[in-house]
């Protein structure tokens, strides 16, 4: 409690103290720690060779939309969100990854990042999920379009989220949450 100062707000004037000492007081408001978030996007979970996976554009299309969404609540909701795409620019060896930012500015340029991501650039997904292993202290999101051992291994290790985008393709069965891909997304009559 402290006394009242020009500007303070209303709803934190302590009323009933206020009332027993006979002057304005606010109640003083300890800061919370600011909530901080990882979010990594892995587009693919396994090599274009090894034949256990074709590469679908629409449903990684979808898998963008579905990671940009969640950026977008997140800044709102006020969180520190740091970027990290499993994807390499044209001519880099390592994956794409934004500081912390939040709010309308930090959202702008993780849309921006999104855009520019080369589908045929993926980074291995041991890389990426070695970049969530290292954010012990926080929480990370993972948004992929396939799950797999290796990411339920990962999830098991780490305590973080799945967030899966793929239709039946859950095949480490660890997603905590699955957004599929519309019908009229997939070509099917709607």
């Amino acid at each position: 409690i402290r006394e009242y100062a020009p500007g303070d707000p209303l709803k934190q004037i302590a009323w009933r103290t206020s009332a027993h000492a006979g002057k304005l007081l606010v109640r003083q408001e300890a800061r919370v720690a600011q909530k901080s978030i990882t979010v990594l996007l892995l587009l693919k979970t396994s090599p274009a060779d090894s034949g256990r996976m074709t590469q679908d554009e629409a449903l990684l299309e979808h898998t963008i939309r579905v990671c940009a969404q969640c950026l977008w609540e997140l800044c709102r909701d006020q969180w520190q969100v740091r970027l990290v795409a499993g994807c390499r620019k044209e001519g880099q060896s390592a994956m794409q990854n934004l500081p912390y930012a939040s709010g309308a500015i930090g959202y702008q340029a993780m849309l921006h990042m999104l855009a520019t991501i080369q589908m045929n650039q993926a980074a291995p997904a041991t890389q990426l999920l070695r970049t969530g292993r290292e954010c012990a202290e926080e929480q990370v999101l993972l948004i992929t379009p396939y799950t797999d051992v290796q990411i339920r291994e990962w999830k098991g290790t780490a305590g973080h989220k799945v967030l899966m985008t793929g239709y039946a393709r859950d095949t480490g069965s660890c997603a905590d949450l699955c957004v599929f891909q519309p019908g009229y997304e997939k070509g099917d009559a709607v």
